[in-house]
């Protein structure tokens, strides 16, 4: 028994002693660096109750360890460190900014009436960011917002060679634009497309949804082989001879530069005979049309044989009283033609006249004082205006105005930022005025500024007060002009007749039908018969639309030409004095005309654009004498030298000098008594006033 005793306290003193070897572990309460307690709790007992503590403006949620939260339940297995975890008692709100297809950019809590803080502004292709879509100042709530984009717009430019080109449509496009590059036409030249680089590796047809940035395209141009002939002169007289040539420009084209390679034949023989070198001797009276070919290559030319003394010229200039010094027989041109050993010299060619113009056009900035020959390329205008140059049109027409009483009308302060354009085509020969007003301050009513032709392009840019006038751009001048003489059309319908290359010239003083339609006028050609020709003329509906008529005329008496005259000394001539005993007619207000606008109309039938008033016809492109400073005599003397035809300036007066007769030259030009032939000493063209002679010939 008492060796069970003994066994038993063994047992019990083990017991004890492993008891007393159980390991401790230290749990230690930290908020932020600080300890805030320690507790010892023996391995596999459970934590017990937690601490609290508290901290201004937070709520305290609990104890973290390893991202768990802490219960009393907690077995302790090793020395632990626990975080305190604070929430802030105020008010936040979720913000979540997202972009345009509603992915999310950036979230965020923010306390109330704080502001949240945007991400960095996303990017999207093609387009600019603009901001989002709400407020993210003073949060009150939860709040989305969403990035907003604008579409950017790029510019397309194109180059023919280093010549940038302005009148082609598609000028700007999008990341969402689809299409087609427009075509382009240049005389004499292939189009073959569009590259993006000068040496046309990368071409470029179309424009395709999901493309960015600005384009610059260079047009592929491939010259086509041209056939063009020119003759020293158009009339001949029996027994002359002269050789047919190809023009330059034909030569630049690469065609063969032997006559004798090609066909060479003359319509009527009996008038005209043609060697196969190209060699022309006129053997009798009549016309002929001369024909040079090489395979597809067509190019003819028309040639007179007459009698000039036998030429009848029909122009009624028995009524015309006569200056002093001036006889009968000079109101005929022939008088004067034939004076001229090379009348029917060809003075310059329409590929010339072409170039002629086209420099005309450059000499001009169309929105400031520094008018030059006063020359607007109309076609090159596009949709759109700014409302600064247009204010800027409509205050110089104002100011022109001898009196402010109609200037409200003018409505210039409706004009807005950007002005929309509308484009129209005259239907009779209407006035243009400096302000819109019918008024009149007597016999040269100084409201009235110029007339326009049936047919003239021009482009609107502003409406008056009343609704009664346009404000309007034609080629070589601007003002305000009736609704009712102008028929509304698209830009095409415009160009289509501005452009028109097939087209009967009004050679006659004018044709009445079905209005008065003045020399110098281009009425588009639908069709031809014979000695029968139907044009087109714009007429307006009741709504003020372009309808166009076709009207049949019957060429006769020199009333129309198919195309231009040639521009020869006989030509001009002629032309000028058709118009002998017209009434002077100040700025063409009630249908004559005044000394420029007759120039004007004797040149227009050669190809001609002209300034409207003197003080630009002055700064034309030619070979210009200045005679400053010059005695009479001197003046004379030069005159002399001078080709029939020359255009002579004084200030406020512009005269066409016919040629000389003795001691005498003479001039043809429209004053207060008409058309008429005057000598240069006449009282009403003193030649000590004028300032400059101008040839606009090629010698």
């Amino acid at each position: 028994m008492k060796k069970i005793y003994l066994i038993f306290s063994i047992i019990f003193i083990l017991l004890l002693v492993g008891c007393d070897d159980v390991k401790n572990h230290q749990v230690k309460f930290m908020n932020d660096d600080e300890l805030v307690d320690t507790y010892v709790i023996k391995d596999g007992k459970t934590i017990g109750q937690l601490p609290t503590i508290s901290k201004e403006g937070y709520d305290f949620i609990g104890w973290s360890y390893n991202d768990v939260y802490l219960t009393a339940e907690y077995i302790v297995r090793k020395d632990i460190t626990v975080e305190a975890v604070f929430e802030s008692d105020e008010i936040t709100y979720n913000v979540t900014f997202l972009d345009f297809d509603d992915s999310i950019l950036s979230e965020e809590k923010v306390i109330e009436f704080d502001d949240a803080t945007a991400p960095t502004p996303p990017t999207r292709l093609g387009y600019e960011f603009t901001g989002w879509d709400g407020d993210y100042t003073l949060i009150l709530t939860d709040t989305i917002l969403k990035a907003k984009y604008k579409i950017i717009n790029y510019t397309i430019k194109y180059y023919n060679g280093i010549q940038e080109i302005k009148n082609l449509v598609l000028k700007n496009y999008n990341i969402e634009t689809s299409a087609t590059l427009p075509s382009y036409s240049l005389s004499g030249y292939e189009f073959l497309g569009w590259f993006t680089d000068k040496d046309y590796t990368e071409q470029i047809e179309i424009i395709i949804p999901g493309e960015t940035g600005n384009l610059v395209l260079y047009a592929k141009m491939e010259i086509i082989p041209l056939l063009e002939i020119e003759v020293d002169t158009v009339t001949m007289a029996v027994g002359d001879t002269q050789q047919i040539k190809l023009s330059d420009k034909a030569i630049a084209t690469g065609i063969r530069s032997n006559l004798g390679d090609y066909t060479i034949v003359s319509s009527n023989t009996n008038a005209i005979t043609v060697s196969t070198s190209g060699e022309l001797t006129a053997i009798g009276l009549g016309k002929t049309t001369i024909t040079v070919s090489y395979n597809d290559l067509v190019a003819t030319i028309e040639i007179t044989v007459a009698d000039i003394s036998n030429d009848p010229f029909n122009v009624n200039n028995n009524q015309v009283t006569l200056n002093s010094s001036v006889t009968r027989d000079m109101t005929n041109p022939y008088y004067w033609i034939n004076k001229v050993s090379d009348y029917g010299k060809i003075l310059m060619t329409q590929t010339e006249i072409a170039e002629y113009n086209r420099k005309c056009l450059n000499n001009l900035d169309p929105y400031t004082t520094s008018k030059k020959t006063g020359f607007i390329d109309i076609t090159a205008i596009g949709e759109s205006e700014t409302g600064t140059n247009v204010k800027a049109l409509i205050q110089a027409s104002i100011n022109a105005a001898p009196t402010s009483t109609y200037n409200n009308n003018s409505n210039i302060s409706t004009v807005p930022v950007s002005v929309t354009v509308q484009y129209g085509l005259i239907v009779k020969v209407a006035s243009m005025k400096n302000v819109p007003t019918l008024a009149s301050t007597g016999t040269n009513n100084k409201y009235q500024e110029t007339g326009l032709e049936v047919g003239e392009a021009v482009i609107i840019y502003h409406t008056s007060t009343d609704g009664l006038w346009y404000f309007v751009q034609a080629y070589n001048y601007n003002g305000w002009v009736l609704k009712t003489d102008i028929a509304l059309c698209s830009r095409t319908e415009m160009l289509d007749y501005f452009n028109a290359s097939d087209f009967a010239m009004v050679t006659c003083e004018r044709l009445t039908t079905p209005v008065d339609i003045r020399m110098g006028t281009k009425l588009p050609i639908v069709s031809t018969n014979g000695s029968k020709v139907t044009v087109k003329i714009p007429t307006r509906n009741s709504s003020g639309i372009l309808v166009m008529t076709n009207v049949e005329y019957t060429i006769e008496k020199e009333n129309l030409s198919i195309g231009y005259l040639t521009y020869t000394t006989q030509n001009l001539l002629k032309q000028m004095f058709k118009m002998i005993g017209q009434p002077y007619d100040w700025g063409d207000e009630h249908g004559g005309r005044d000394c420029s606008s007759t120039l004007d109309a004797a040149y227009k039938c050669m190809g001609f654009l002209m300034p409207r008033n003197t003080s630009s016809i002055v700064n034309l492109n030619g070979q210009r004498y200045d005679l400053n400073g010059k005695t009479d005599a001197q003046k004379t003397e030069l005159l002399k030298t001078l080709r029939p035809g020359t255009i002579v300036l004084k200030s406020g007066h512009v005269m066409m000098y016919a040629g000389y007769e003795g001691n005498n030259c003479y001039i043809i030009h429209n004053v207060s008594g008409g058309v008429n032939v005057s000598t240069c000493t006449h009282s009403s063209a003193p030649i000590n006033t004028y300032t400059v002679f101008i040839e606009m010939f090629n010698e």
